[in-house]
């Protein structure tokens, strides 16, 4: 899958100017994506998983997008050298809330 938000999009997101990060944001970016669409995709109905996979950067629901900012936002304050800790299995409450509809929270 590619790229559902742009590098450009996630460092305007946090004010980040300049290039010389843009191999490690990238990286963070495919990180974010990767675990918010793991999140969404955990249903119980096949069909669900097939319209995630065809989601494109052009056809991604907007609340998508708004939690894989998110998620970057998340993984680039805390880089591991901090206290920040989640709930096993659990993304940051803030990406959950904005996913909730997304997803059936009864297959959690």
């Amino acid at each position: 899958m590619s790229l559902l938000v742009s590098l450009s999009q996630a460092k305007a997101r946090l004010r980040i100017d300049g290039s010389s990060g843009d191999t490690d944001y990238t990286l963070m970016l495919n990180q974010a994506q990767a675990l918010v669409i793991d999140y969404v995709k955990q249903q119980y109905d096949d069909d669900w998983a097939d319209t995630v996979d065809a989601w494109t950067d052009a056809t991604v629901p907007d609340q998508v997008a708004v939690a894989i900012l998110l998620m970057f936002g998340w993984l680039d304050a805390h880089r591991g050298d901090d206290t920040a800790t989640l709930e096993m299995g659990q993304l940051p409450t803030p990406v959950i809330a904005t996913l909730w509809r997304l997803r059936d929270p009864g297959m959690a």
